[in-house]
């Protein structure tokens, strides 16, 4: 039994290492090796498991972002044709650079016009039909007035 251990220790901790890899997003993987190599890696008994779970609690493990505009760097994901270093999508590092953030905004800003318009246009509305029952009632009235006149002589 205390030879099977660290056997069953070793499995134990290369499986929950690799199912941990698999169910880890591409953009949250440890930088400096793309997914793919990770999971080669793990599969190195005891060194692999243990390398997968140090760098991928550590708190600087995200995704590599945007290096200063005008500096050259070849790990910037700018300066390499693919999109990124090992072929990873760089992400924007300022809202005003998302594309999703940016288009959002649009249709807000969007929105709010066409509930202005509506708006607007609901108290044009109702203002119009004030005017109306207004006038209607001025008819009314100098109408009866007409008719008492009339009758009274």
């Amino acid at each position: 039994m205390v030879r099977v251990l660290p056997v069953i220790v070793i499995a134990a901790l290369l499986i929950y290492a690799l199912a941990d890899c698999v169910m880890t997003p591409r953009d949250r993987v440890p930088r400096g090796l793309p997914k793919g190599l990770w999971i080669i890696l793990i599969l190195v008994p005891v060194v692999g498991p243990l390398a997968w779970l140090f760098m991928s609690r550590m708190t600087g493990s995200a995704p590599y972002q945007r290096g200063r505009q005008g500096s050259w760097n070849p790990t910037s994901p700018s300066n390499n044709p693919r999109g990124g270093i090992f072929g990873r999508k760089a992400k924007p590092v300022a809202p005003d650079d998302d594309e999703t953030f940016l288009a959002d905004l649009d249709w807000q800003a969007r929105k709010a016009h066409y509930e202005r318009q509506r708006r607007q246009r609901e108290a044009e509305e109702e203002a119009r039909k004030k005017k109306q029952r207004e006038e209607r009632r001025r008819q009314a009235e100098a109408g009866e007035d007409d008719e008492s006149d009339t009758s009274a002589s």
